[in-house]
């Protein structure tokens, strides 16, 4: 595997969580091409596949595609209003917000306390209808 397939496999995870299929959409690069890229056979990428990646997701850096330095997302200059961008993992400007990658971290892991509240009110719920269903019962 070489180095340009390495920073596939990144772009894959961080970006789109694993899903070849989504990667390819956005990309335009056909999803069978992509799987011989980021799977087992670690095909190199043609330069027409590694245009399409760098015309198809504006926030990826080509220098750090290519080359490995640099960081994987341009600085937020280069980037510029992005809101109408359908990439998981971008930054977005407009409507007087700016949400960043890492507020898209932080916002996951608000996500996720939420979702435990939420188990804890329906067991709370499901133990309130049980007493319920006792007191119902035991009145009869």
């Amino acid at each position: 595997m070489n180095e340009i397939n390495k920073r596939l496999i990144i772009i894959l995870n961080e970006m789109f969580k694993g899903n070849v299929s989504e990667f390819a959409r956005i990309s335009g690069i056909p999803q069978p091409t992509l799987n011989n890229i980021v799977g087992n056979r670690f095909s190199k990428p043609s330069s027409e596949n590694l245009e399409r990646l760098i015309n198809s997701i504006d926030i990826i850096d080509a220098n750090w595609l290519l080359t490995g330095k640099g960081e994987i997302m341009k600085n937020k200059q280069q980037i510029g209003d992005i809101s109408s961008s359908t990439v998981v993992g971008a930054n977005v400007n407009g409507n007087g917000n700016n949400i960043t990658h890492n507020n898209f971290n932080e916002m996951i892991e608000l996500q996720k306390g939420y979702q435990d509240l939420l188990r804890k009110k329906d067991d709370h719920i499901s133990d309130l209808l049980m007493i319920i269903k006792n007191v119902t019962t035991y009145g009869k």
